[in-house]
């Protein structure tokens, strides 16, 4: 499956927006905006920025997928 989709879908079946993953980025340490989000996700732009935007997008969820998985209610 394209990795562009791949994160939309798993950012929205956790219930997240793009906006939170914005803010978990920039914090790490990588400066991105939501203009260069949407760039990247939806193809309109290419290249070394938009596929380290997208690899550690899916880094910080599976982060937090495992954070979840280990929370025990």
């Amino acid at each position: 499956m394209d990795e562009r989709k791949r994160l939309r879908e798993r950012v929205q079946s956790h219930n997240l927006t793009f906006v939170w993953l914005i803010n978990v980025l920039n914090s790490k340490g990588m400066n991105v905006d939501k203009s260069e989000m949407s760039s990247a996700v939806n193809g309109t732009i290419s290249g070394k920025k938009a596929d380290t935007t997208i690899e550690k997008s899916h880094a910080v969820l599976d982060q937090y997928e495992s954070f979840i998985g280990s929370v025990v209610v």
